[in-house]
């Protein structure tokens, strides 16, 4: 080679040093892909039982009539799952207006937390 003669290109430590950047950046897509996924499981299961429970509080005012007070349990279908829900009037201080609570969980264990919790108000009649 003579002298004159530029020689262009990449060395080999440049192309390393391209070659790791791009792999932490294809790394950390990665990871933020997979948190989007699960974050998109929970979303639709949130929805899924606000659903339920949005349908079963328009249940309980089409029948007119107040839940007992005790927690009453139920199962509901919906989009291929089973949801579990409790309702229960809440007495307030007037004698023809009650709150009611439901709550939809995804399994019959009362002990998990609920994926849902509305509350509403209702007036006897």
């Amino acid at each position: 080679m003579s002298p004159s003669r530029k020689v262009t290109g990449f060395t080999l430590i440049e192309v390393l040093m391209a070659m790791a950047v791009l792999a932490l950046a294809g790394i950390s897509m990665l990871g933020l892909s997979s948190e989007n996924t699960r974050n998109s499981v929970i979303i639709e299961e949130k929805m899924l039982a606000s659903w339920v429970a949005d349908n079963k509080l328009v249940a309980i005012r089409l029948l007119k009539k107040w839940p007992p007070t005790h927690w009453q349990k139920e199962e509901q279908e919906l989009a291929g799952r089973t949801w579990y829900i409790r309702s229960r009037s809440v007495k307030t201080t007037q004698d023809d207006f009650r709150g009611i609570d439901v709550e939809v969980r995804k399994s019959p264990n009362t002990e998990s937390p609920p994926l849902v919790i509305m509350q509403t108000y209702m007036v006897q009649g």
